[in-house]
């Protein structure tokens, strides 16, 4: 608030006081910041809906006005296997759709932060990592072999027979 003071130049001189309030808008002129600018989370192939990482942002504006968008990074991903929500300031990052560490087990992004409705208005960036993590989902496969043995009658108990090849694409 000031006070604004007006004068006559009569003799005597007279004058009016009145207060006025200034108030000062702000202008969307600071990008917001990301608490963290690159985060680095694990989850299991078989996890679906099940949030992964959590981003604040912060906007010195008196009026922060933060939305968030996700781009891949490589490999181009699959809309069905994560989302983001906000909750505020906060993004979450969430697994919606089946993953397959066997087809893709690192999954990267840019999550950026769009200041407003425009989206050339002034932004931060964090790069998200997610490793997806093997369980042991899938059966062994028998190759094809020659599925007649001969042993000879002296063969000892607990020798071995035959080798047979198999296979599993899981890592564990």
């Amino acid at each position: 608030m000031i006070i604004v003071k007006a004068s006559d130049s009569g003799t005597p001189s007279r004058f009016a006081v009145v207060p006025v309030t200034v108030n000062i808008l702000d202008v969307n002129d600071n990008v917001p910041l990301f608490e963290d600018t690159s985060r680095v989370a694990y989850v299991y192939e078989n996890i679906v809906n099940a949030p992964v990482v959590s981003l604040l942002a912060s906007d010195a504006d008196s009026t922060p006005n933060i939305n968030f968008v996700l781009h891949d990074i490589g490999a181009k991903i699959d809309s069905n296997s994560f989302s983001v929500t906000t909750n505020g300031n906060r993004a979450n990052i969430t697994v919606k759709g089946a993953l397959d560490y066997e087809t893709q087990n690192l999954y990267q992004f840019i999550l950026t932060t769009v200041d407003g409705q425009n989206s050339a208005s002034v932004f931060a960036s964090a790069t998200i990592t997610i490793h997806v993590l093997d369980v042991n989902d899938n059966i062994p496969i028998i190759e094809t072999f020659n599925s007649s043995v001969t042993i000879p009658e002296t063969a000892s108990v607990g020798s071995g027979l035959v080798a047979i090849p198999a296979t599993d694409s899981d890592s564990t």
